[in-house]
């Protein structure tokens, strides 16, 4: 369930965001998690010896589909797998090519002047989704399986950041809720939500992914050091152009008009 995220990221680009952004988030995590479920269930039932499999590690999968499925399935199968990862792929491009433009549009990545241009022929921000791809790639190259497990594990971290600053704020600085308000629910939903994405931080660097732990500790040292050392006083933040278009957008949204400044 990677990806389904990248909704939220192009919603400067969405109409109605405010209701089509999560109601597409909610939408992909209830299919993409049924699909898991019935997937790894067929899978578990479909193992002539599960003590067998596992002793396979990370080939298990692809032995249990040999042993327990008839020969041309696995074609199907396998071919429905890759374009099932290719559209993830695709999605967390989108996603981070998306989060890397706004972060140089508003100055705060290194060469952010080239990686916020927008293509004059394409209009999409090409440099940033070159730059994106060349670097997943890179990673992938240098140690796959470490990397992919530190980037889930980045990713449910991700996740618990705004989750906390929500849970803070909630109802003192943050007082105006979109349409999909969660009101008295909200509070123990995002604890939860917490304890989850610790929880899965704390499987995501378990062996065999334990190498995970010096991708992960490595990174969030560097970006501390980083962030305290100089970016902190030099990070300038949205333009007051962009916070204008968003109260605007906000304002559509309720039928408001915005307090120009």
């Amino acid at each position: 369930m990677t990806g389904f995220d990248a909704a939220a990221q192009t919603s400067e680009e969405t109409n109605d965001a405010a209701n089509v952004v999560p109601r597409g988030i909610v939408q992909a995590v209830l299919v993409s998690g049924l699909a898991g479920w019935v997937m790894l269930v067929s899978i578990v039932l479909a193992a002539p010896d599960m003590d067998d499999a596992a002793s396979k590690g990370l080939q298990s999968f692809f032995r249990i589909v040999r042993e327990g499925t008839p020969y041309w399935t696995h074609f199907p199968m396998y071919l429905g797998l890759g374009v099932g990862q290719f559209l993830c792929g695709l999605a967390i491009l989108t996603s981070v090519s998306r989060m890397a433009f706004a972060f140089a549009r508003d100055g705060g990545l290194p060469f952010s002047e080239y990686l916020s241009r927008i293509s004059p022929t394409s209009h999409t921000p090409s440099v940033a989704i070159w730059s994106v791809a060349v670097a997943s790639v890179a990673c992938a190259l240098i140690r796959y399986e470490a990397i992919a497990s530190a980037c889930a594990v980045f990713l449910y971290l991700s996740y618990t950041m705004p989750i906390s600053a929500g849970l803070l704020a909630h109802g003192r600085t943050w007082t105006r809720m979109g349409p999909w308000e969660l009101g008295g629910s909200f509070r123990p939903l995002a604890a939860l939500s917490l304890l989850g994405c610790i929880v899965l931080v704390f499987i995501g660097m378990q062996p065999p992914n334990q190498k995970a732990q010096w991708v992960v500790g490595g990174s969030v040292v560097v970006l501390l050091v980083l962030w305290f050392a100089y970016k902190r006083t030099h990070f300038p933040g949205p333009s007051e152009e962009i916070l204008l278009q968003l109260r605007l957008s906000q304002a559509e949204d309720s039928n408001e008009q915005p307090k120009r400044e």
